[in-house]
């Protein structure tokens, strides 16, 4: 992402990423901030280390920014996580966590 004064608006893979260990498997773009998924379990806003959101104990596999409600909905291997977005420092609280229900076999 190459950021503007007016959010980033420019998009172009970079190479690997040196921002989640393992690899970048999703991200959420808006007009002023994105965020990226990872096998590391965190989710990263806008390219910054200092701003992540903690607290999946599996990969970041998909996440969607509700705009009228400012809150990021991330979905790992350990269920549904619901942020209030956008972060000015690292966090793990959230709004609400769905935890992946196991299944019978």
């Amino acid at each position: 992402v190459n950021q503007h004064e007016d959010g980033p608006t420019e998009y172009s893979f970079q190479g690997k990423s040196s921002i989640h260990g393992g690899g970048v498997l999703c991200g959420e773009i808006t007009e002023e901030h994105y965020w990226t998924g990872g096998q590391d379990s965190q989710i990263v806003q806008d390219g910054d280390l200092n701003k992540k959101l903690l607290g999946h104990t599996g990969w970041v596999r998909s996440m969607v920014y509700d705009a009228d409600l400012e809150e990021l909905w991330s979905c790992a291997d350990d269920g549904i996580r619901i942020w209030e977005v956008p972060v000015q420092e690292s966090i793990s609280d959230v709004v609400a966590f769905i935890p992946k229900k196991s299944r019978a076999i």
